[in-house]
């Protein structure tokens, strides 16, 4: 704006503007530089929590229905309890996404967030009710865990928002578990592998663009990233101990790379509950365990020390 403001003063000097045309440019281009305020913006409104009140009772309905009715249902009555709330969580989440009123906008998040939901339990009422590929066996339970990421990755290019990367990452995370879910003997590792590769798979693509917003998509796909195979090395897989500490290495010099405070954080955290639980699976002795974790404390630090030097938080900014 300051720019501007020389150039049209000099053109006035110059004679290219008379005196009113400049002062009509200046009021323009200070009107045209101010924040618009976003309408509905700010604080949630009476509106929006009765909305999310709508969909919480829905969602507790659905809950209660299944939970204390579920074995005098026929089929039928079986599938629609869990398919017509589906299919009013999708409606009214569309009418509501698209407004121009950021309550009703972020209401609508919520309601296909609760939508992704509900389409993996309908897929699974499906198939156990009509013995679909099994029912819910190794083939049928996988099937209902690509089925309830698809939808969750269709109303994220229908919607980008925080809530629906929730519920993306939320998705990759159930159907790695259906992954781990596919041999005869449930498998940890496998689950492990497969989160790995969807959540480095999805922060390689929020890092190149491609998915946003990366406010949450950076922590939702980290965590999606480190969790699997934090249970797999929970559950006995040596290997995915190491494995974490690794990925917890590659987040935390992403998060200099990147001038993201958010990854250093998922980083630590992983860590942290990492060397616990190490320390506890691996040293028995009373003065082991307190010992061993005194020393991980003091690599943190000096691990975050590091970094400090690299590059300071203070200085963080957030890149494009």
């Amino acid at each position: 704006m300051a720019d501007r403001r020389e150039d049209i003063a000099r053109w006035r000097e110059a004679g290219l503007l008379d005196s009113e045309t400049a002062e009509r440019l200046l009021a323009f281009e200070a009107s045209a530089a101010a924040p618009k305020p976003a309408r509905g913006e700010g604080l949630p409104s009476i509106t929006e929590a009765v909305l999310y009140l709508g969909i919480v009772v829905l969602a507790v309905g659905v809950f209660y229905l299944a939970a204390f009715n579920w074995e005098d249902m026929r089929s039928w009555a079986r599938i629609a309890a869990v398919g017509v709330p589906l299919l009013l969580a999708l409606l009214s989440g569309a009418a509501m996404v698209r407004s121009d009123d950021a309550a009703l906008r972020r209401g609508g998040q919520a309601a296909w967030a609760l939508a992704v939901a509900l389409g993996g339990g309908s897929v699974a009422v499906v198939f156990d009710e009509h013995d679909l590929w099994g029912g819910l066996g190794h083939g049928g339970l996988l099937a209902v865990g690509v089925s309830t990421a698809s939808l969750a990755l269709l109303l994220w290019v229908l919607s980008p928002r925080h809530l629906q990367v929730l519920a993306l990452g939320g998705a990759a995370m159930f159907l790695a578990v259906t992954i781990g879910n596919w041999p005869e003997d449930f498998d940890f590792s496998l689950l492990g592998i497969a989160a790995l590769a969807f959540g480095g798979a999805a922060l390689a693509l929020t890092e190149a663009g491609f998915v946003v917003p990366r406010a949450s998509a950076r922590p939702v796909f980290a965590a999606v990233a480190l969790f699997g195979p934090y249970l797999a090395g929970v559950n006995g897989a040596t290997w995915a101990e190491l494995v974490v500490f690794a990925a917890a290495a590659a987040i935390g010099a992403l998060s200099v790379w990147r001038a993201s405070f958010t990854y250093i954080a998922i980083a630590v955290v992983a860590v942290f509950f990492e060397l616990v639980s190490f320390v506890i699976r691996h040293f028995e002795s009373r003065v082991g365990v307190p010992v061993a974790l005194i020393l991980s404390g003091g690599l943190l630090v000096a691990a975050v020390l590091i970094l400090v030097r690299l590059r300071p938080f203070d200085h963080f900014r957030r890149r494009a």
